[in-house]
């Protein structure tokens, strides 16, 4: 049951909650299909 639930402020919140990622601005861009050195090539 704790799963579902997990704390906040947890890095891997985040993987589970798209919500929690917000709290954290590396925690979305990891959660991203695209590669981090993608976005930097296009600008």
């Amino acid at each position: 049951m704790g799963r579902a639930k997990p704390p906040a402020g947890v890095v891997g919140d985040a993987r589970f909650s798209g919500r929690a990622g917000a709290a954290e601005p590396g925690d979305p861009f990891r959660d991203t299909p695209r590669p981090g050195p993608d976005i930097e090539e296009e600008s």
